[in-house]
């Protein structure tokens, strides 16, 4: 077992549980999700199955108070897994089982049996393969490594595809000799090459000439849009040298904006001149210009000397001017708001009259579309909070970004892209709300700058309300 993860769910699970070590604050921070006399094994696993760290943290406390439960995950865990079809409704209770128990021998022998039996339903090993890649942060015990390894070797391009997104988000290095193979076969599909590339060139030092020849060739007008969205977000979440980027940047002056959104975050590792000079020339005469914001352009140019901020003025006063209207607004509305009261604009949050915690989580409560802000003042000023509020598009965080997907019927479906296999997009639009959109189906693809977030929250609110809410958000570190 990694030892790294044996101290890890150990530190979680035994030490808490056997040990009673104390891991809260003396407050009680416990969320109302949580705060039940009669939770079940099932119930606060899903809870620390979450994304959300404080009812990860709650859960974690109920754990405690429970010292049979380690018996009851084990056998939970061999239950599911021998299921003919795992329900993927069971994912979160099963990653918060094989966080806090995943030490024990029995379950981590059982995970990575129902991984390597070929008997095994496809959806249950997928299903396995993403809970693996949550897990990763802390290395996983050598058996499960083995199992990714092995799901590498197969032949179904769905489970390879999935086993190469594990081995990135666990950084399994040691699998690197495989997934070289997989880019260098010419008959693979070519979404399962370029995974094999991003999975390889995140813990490359650098980023080789035949994976860069190769993926520029996907970002033409005619390719695949599916492929070219790919191909853009492997060179621009790879580390590229000077020339490359100078290469790069002629296609992005010619990719369609959704590509050319895409390669930026190439542009933002550099601080040589000659590339950031390059970069602007370039946006000067590129579609993405469209969907770029000031925001955007700034965290771009962060790393760049002077003199090339400098000359990315210009630039800079031509996307002011297209959000005058915006920035007029903001001043005026922060002109009128009142002193806040963070009590009240507590209330205000998780008023059905602002709805923001329809989409936004915050202490364990609250809606998983839009970023938590439990620690959203550690990043925003008061003046930002306010934008974000009253001009959502202004600032938008990559993760969170609208995609916007037309089919060959003509249908659109726009939401948070918030997983992808080999044959399908999912987009979240909403809290109960995630549509499966086949990638064979896609014609067109876009991200758009406007936020999923509705603006006309100032309209509906007083401006006292606005003023309690932007004090009340202010206060959340």
């Amino acid at each position: 077992m990694s030892q790294t993860f044996r101290r890890r769910t150990t530190v979680l699970a035994a030490a808490c549980v056997l040990a009673g070590l104390p891991v809260f604050a003396a407050e009680d921070s416990t969320p109302a999700a949580v705060q039940s006399q009669d939770l079940s094994l099932e119930q606060v696993a899903a809870q620390f199955g979450t994304n959300d760290p404080d009812l990860q943290r709650s859960a974690l406390s109920e754990v405690k108070r429970h010292l049979d439960w380690s018996d009851q995950a084990a056998t939970l865990v061999h239950r599911w897994l021998a299921e003919p079809d795992l329900a993927e409704a069971k994912e979160a209770e099963l990653t918060g089982l094989l966080q806090l128990f995943g030490y024990r021998s029995s379950i981590e022998r059982d995970v990575s049996e129902t991984l390597i039996d070929a008997r095994t339903d496809r959806r249950t090993r997928l299903v396995l393969l993403r809970i693996l890649a949550r897990l990763g942060s802390s290395g996983l015990p050598a058996r499960w490594v083995d199992a990714v390894a092995k799901s590498l070797e197969g032949a179904d391009p769905a489970l390879v595809h999935e086993a190469l997104r594990t081995a990135q988000a666990c950084d399994l290095r040691k699998l690197n000799p495989r997934i070289r193979t997989i880019v260098g076969q010419e008959e693979l599909p070519a979404r399962l090459r370029i995974a094999a590339i991003r999975c390889l060139s995140s813990s490359a030092e650098r980023f080789e000439a035949e994976w860069f020849v190769f993926l520029t060739r996907q970002l033409s007008q005619e390719a695949d849009p599916v492929i070219a969205v790919d191909a853009a977000r492997a060179l621009g979440t790879g580390h590229l040298d000077r020339s490359q980027l100078l290469t790069l940047c002629e296609r992005l002056a010619e990719a369609d904006a959704t590509p050319g959104l895409l390669l930026l975050p190439a542009y933002g590792k550099s601080r040589e001149a000659a590339v950031g000079s390059a970069l602007i020339a370039a946006l000067e005469r590129a579609t993405v210009l469209g969907v770029v914001t000031v925001a955007d352009l700034d965290r771009l140019l962060t790393n760049y000397p002077d003199a090339v901020r400098k000359s990315a003025m210009p630039l800079r006063e031509r996307l002011l001017l297209s959000d005058k209207t915006e920035t007029d607004k903001l001043a005026g509305i922060a002109q009128k708001l009142p002193p806040g009261d963070p009590d009240r604009g507590r209330e205000v949050f998780f008023s059905q009259k602002s709805a923001c915690s329809t989409c936004h989580g915050l202490a364990g409560k609250g809606g998983g579309v839009g970023p938590s802000l439990s620690r959203v003042a550690f990043i925003r000023g008061r003046s930002e909070l306010l934008e974000s509020v009253v001009s959502p598009s202004a600032f938008v965080d990559p993760e969170f970004r609208n995609w916007v997907l037309l089919t060959e019927s003509g249908t659109v479906f726009s939401g948070l892209l918030v997983h992808e296999t080999t044959d399908a997009y999912y987009l979240r639009s909403g809290p109960q709300a995630t549509e499966r959109v086949a990638l064979d189906e896609v014609e067109e693809i876009k991200i758009s700058r406007q936020s999923l977030m509705p603006e006309g929250i100032e309209r509906l609110l007083t401006p006292q309300e606005l003023s309690n809410l932007v004090e009340f958000l202010s206060q959340q570190h």
